[in-house]
């Protein structure tokens, strides 16, 4: 008499009604529930991006959480930011956060980065604004004071400035050589600067 085989089971267990009926009803509850997904905010991986602004910058990521079953995005496009700021590039492996417009798949959209970017751009379309009220604008770490047009400013002078002339007027004029000597700044003022940059 041959041995029993341990790896077959001693016996096949069949599905029962209840368990065909929760099944069906998993599956309702799914097909009727699965774009709620597509309604929140998700971290996903960035593994590509192309595209330098003013045109458009799009993202290549995938989920970090593959529980959830989101797709993968491809050329996903980068919103700008409310101050109308946006990247050149994102490096791979960047954290960047995926959501869908209006909670449709087919509408991903980069609504935000989880770091720096080496890279960055903030433009409109007419006058960008910076400060407005702000009583200081500290650019690139700040530093010293930023002059305008029309603002005063201390002229110095070489120390000792070759003349060079003619004294006088008709037969009796002479010619002059000397050396001039101005040993404290004039005070002058800014006449011009450039037409794309206002400074309050």
């Amino acid at each position: 008499m041959a041995a029993a085989n341990p790896t077959l089971p001693s016996a096949i267990v069949l599905p029962t009604f209840f368990d065909r009926i929760m099944r069906a009803l998993r599956e309702i509850i799914w097909a009727e529930t699965a774009n709620i997904r597509f309604f929140g905010r998700y971290e996903y991986s960035v593994h590509a991006s192309s595209g330098t602004l003013p045109g458009p910058v799009t993202i290549d990521a995938t989920p970090t959480d593959p529980t959830i079953k989101l797709p993968p995005v491809t050329k996903c496009p980068v919103y700008p930011g409310l101050l109308g700021e946006g990247v050149d590039t994102v490096p791979q492996g960047t954290l960047v956060r995926v959501m869908f417009v209006n909670g449709v798949r087919s509408r991903p959209e980069i609504v935000g980065i989880g770091s720096v970017s080496a890279d960055a751009t903030v433009d409109a379309t007419g006058t960008l604004k910076l400060g407005p009220s702000a009583g200081t604008v500290s650019v690139a770490g700040g530093g010293p004071a930023a002059a305008r047009q029309a603002d005063s400013v201390l002229v110095y002078f070489p120390p000792l400035m070759q003349l060079s002339g003619v004294v006088g007027t008709g037969p009796s004029a002479l010619p002059f050589v000397g050396i001039l000597s101005v040993p404290t700044p004039g005070i002058g003022s800014i006449q011009t600067g450039s037409a794309k940059t206002n400074i309050g």
